[in-house]
């Protein structure tokens, strides 16, 4: 079913490009403004490490702390993550208002580390990020609010606490080796749900259709991942 939708994205491509004339760059442009109306990533994040007193606080003064983007690797034994954004008046087409809205994080590390996590200075969670002994991907959830409000401010905080390897031995600093990332950071809005799945997938399908029919440019390999050609082959194909 999915290959057939594909075919059909490609069929439709090739009557804009040929018929309707339809530009490159405005098949690009569609692609980007579909990307818009889907994007639910949370990015930067406010870094500090080291312990904080009330780092969960609502107006804490945070012009001290770091801005990293997600995926950033932090090898601290205490640390603190916060974020501040409002919620959208639409996601994916779908009015926010009165809808539940929560926090999709995906987690990578290495060891036993605990959390807690607080929406607008309120502790909502205690839990407990259990990686083991090598690298591993763990996937968690948080609810944020029963019933949004358009433009109301949400701030996002998080402390953590890197335990180190299994079994536990009680430590001072973070054990070499144990560290933690925040992969993927983003915000679900449960009425929301169906139209983010139907335009992700319409997406994928429309840029899998674009690049078959080369109308989205390829990302050049930068120069140490090219494979080396050799100059008389250059020039045999430049004559």
């Amino acid at each position: 079913m999915r290959i057939v939708k594909t075919l059909f994205i490609i069929l439709i491509l090739t009557l804009q490009a040929s018929v309707f004339c339809f530009s490159q760059t405005q098949i690009q442009s569609r692609i980007r403004e579909i990307e818009t109306l889907i994007n639910d990533q949370i990015s930067p994040w406010k870094l500090k490490e080291g312990e904080v007193p009330a780092g969960e606080k609502v107006g804490l003064d945070v012009s001290g702390w770091r801005s990293i983007r997600t995926g950033y690797t932090i090898r601290e034994k205490v640390f603190w993550l916060r974020h501040e954004f409002k919620v959208p008046e639409s996601f994916a087409g779908i009015k926010t208002q009165g809808s539940k809205i929560g926090l999709q994080c995906t987690f990578r590390g290495v060891g036993k580390i605990n959390g807690q996590f607080f929406c607008n200075g309120e502790l909502k969670e205690s839990f407990n990020l259990e990686f083991g002994n090598s690298a591993t991907v763990k996937e968690k959830g948080f609810f944020l609010l029963s019933e949004a409000q358009p433009g109301e401010k949400i701030l996002l905080a998080f402390r953590f606490d890197n335990l180190g390897y299994i079994p536990l031995i009680e430590r001072k600093e973070a054990e070499p080796g144990t560290f933690l990332q925040m992969r993927n950071a983003r915000f679900s809005i449960e009425a929301a749900q169906k139209a983010h799945q139907m335009l992700s997938h319409f997406l994928l399908d429309l840029k899998t259709g674009a690049s078959l029919l080369d109308l989205v440019p390829l990302r050049r390999q930068p120069p140490s991942k090219e494979r080396p050609v050799s100059i008389d082959y250059q020039k045999s194909q430049s004559s």
